[in-house]
């Protein structure tokens, strides 16, 4: 359970959490450990109305996706809390969760930009 940070939304939600194994939750720490790999992530708050929406559908495309494509040791789909790590989703610029990036080994970041839904999604 999360309470919102912003004093005028001061009810307690409930922490939405991913029901897919294959996204993993993500710290600074491992996002460094897989800089070598690329990085489908979503940067998340639990009491954003917008992931409550969006975690379902995320998890379901990811699911499509690993079921068609298989397991990669060279992609990682997470997810970071950036309650819990507000400052680095600050660093990198996250201002709207749910935020989706993709991150590849070379260094570039690609932002999604679009209406959260499935096909959106699975086309990024």
């Amino acid at each position: 359970i999360i309470i919102h940070p912003n004093p005028h939304y001061s009810k307690v939600v409930k922490s939405v959490q991913s029901v897919s194994k294959n996204i993993i939750s993500l710290n600074p720490e491992k996002i460094a450990a897989n800089a070598n790999k690329n990085i489908f992530l979503v940067y998340m708050a639990d009491w954003s109305g917008f992931w409550k929406k969006m975690s379902p559908i995320w998890d379901h495309v990811v699911d499509n996706v690993v079921r068609e494509q298989g397991e990669s040791e060279t992609v990682v789909f997470g997810r970071i809390d950036c309650v819990s790590y507000s400052e680095f989703c600050a660093e990198k610029g996250v201002k709207v969760y749910p935020s989706l990036k993709f991150l590849s080994p070379q260094g570039n970041v690609e932002s999604f930009f679009g209406k959260l839904n499935m096909e959106n999604l699975t086309n990024f």
